[in-house]
């Protein structure tokens, strides 16, 4: 059932970015099951070391 919802929400997204075409994914690589809440700390230092990657791009988006 996990693997099923997993699929739909990954489905969903892919669709929901070809809609909104953003300036910019950033998409951290962990390998965390869909509610695996003990790797929280893990993919929330992951996404902020990515955006700090990334800040120069995210500051020129946004124009700063």
């Amino acid at each position: 059932l996990l693997e099923t919802v997993s699929i739909a929400t990954d489905y969903h997204l892919e669709i929901s970015f070809a809609k909104a075409k953003p300036d910019l994914i950033l998409e951290p690589t962990v390998d965390i099951a869909l509610l695996d809440f003990s790797k929280i700390d893990l993919a929330i230092e992951l996404g902020r070391e990515l955006a700090l990657k990334n800040i120069k791009t995210i500051r020129e988006i946004a124009g700063m």
